[in-house]
C-alpha cells in the first residue's frame, strides 16, 4: 500500500514513530492499528480503528544491518485523512461465467452485493459495469455489462464502487481482497484504471475520524 494524497488533495504525508513489540512481524506498506498502545497488523475483517500504513518493515528478528528490525519503534504514515492505494482485487473466473456474468470462488459472507455499481476489467482491457452481485455456497456471481465472453481461468480485475466497505485485508496487510468477509473500518474512495489500483480511506481512525 502507499499514500496517494490527503483527502484535501494535498500530497504531503504525516509520519510518526510509534511503539511496537520487538517480536512483531509487519511488512512495509502494511495496514496497522494500535492495540494496548502498540502497533500491530490489522485483521482480515477489521472493524476497529486503523492507524495507517507502515513506512518501514519490522520483521521481529535480529538483523545486524538494521537494528530497528526487532526494535521497539516503528514509523507509521498516520494521517486520518490519507487516501491510500493498493492493487485492485483480481479473481479467477470459474465455470458458469459468460458474456454478462463473472463467477469466482469466495468464502461465505463475502458481501457480493456490495460490489453493485463497481466495474471489472476483462482480459481484453474493457471496463464493464457491475449491475448486481450475489453469493451462494461459496460462489460469487457478478452480473456485468455485455462484452467479451469470460472463460474459466480468466484473470478479472474488480474495482469495487466508491463507498464500498466490504473489502477484506490481505494476509500481509498490503492489499485488499474480495474473496473473504470484509472489513468495515475502511471504504473505497476511487480507482485508477491505468495502474489497476483502488483508493481507500479509513472510516475509523485511531487519531480521529470516526472515533
Amino acid at each position: 500500500m502507499h499514500q496517494v494524497m490527503d483527502v484535501s488533495g494535498a500530497v504531503l504525508q504525516s509520519e510518526r514513530e510509534y511503539d511496537i513489540a520487538s517480536n512483531t512481524n509487519v511488512t512495509v506498506g502494511a495496514l496497522v492499528k494500535l492495540e494496548k498502545g502498540l502497533v500491530v497488523p490489522v485483521v482480515s475483517a477489521e472493524t476497529g480503528a486503523v492507524l495507517g500504513i507502515t513506512a518501514e518493515a519490522h520483521t521481529g528478528t535480529e538483523d545486524a544491518l538494521n537494528p530497528r528490525n526487532n526494535g521497539t519503534k516503528i514509523i507509521v504514515r498516520d494521517a486520518p485523512g490519507a487516501v491510500l492505494a493498493c492493487p485492485a482485487p483480481v479473481v479467477d473466473a470459474i465455470s458458469g461465467s459468460g458474456a454478462t456474468t463473472v463467477k469466482f470462488t469466495a468464502t461465505t459472507g463475502a458481501g457480493a452485493n456490495a460490489f453493485d455499481g463497481g466495474y471489472i476489467k476483462d482480459k481484453t482491457g474493457a471496463i464493464r459495469r457491475i449491475t448486481t452481485g450475489s453469493e451462494s455456497g461459496g460462489t460469487v456471481t457478478l452480473t456485468v455489462e455485455s462484452g467479451d465472453t469470460v472463460a474459466v481461468g480468466d484473470k478479472i480485475v474488480v474495482y469495487p464502487p466508491v463507498g464500498c466497505d466490504k473489502l477484506a485485508v490481505g494476509d500481509d496487510g498490503t492489499n485488499m481482497v474480495i474473496t473473504k468477509a470484509g472489513a468495515t473500518s475502511i471504504k473505497v474512495v476511487g480507482r485508477d484504471e491505468v495502474t489497476d489500483e483502488i483508493w481507500f480511506m479509513a472510516v475509523k481512525h485511531a487519531l480521529g475520524n470516526g472515533q
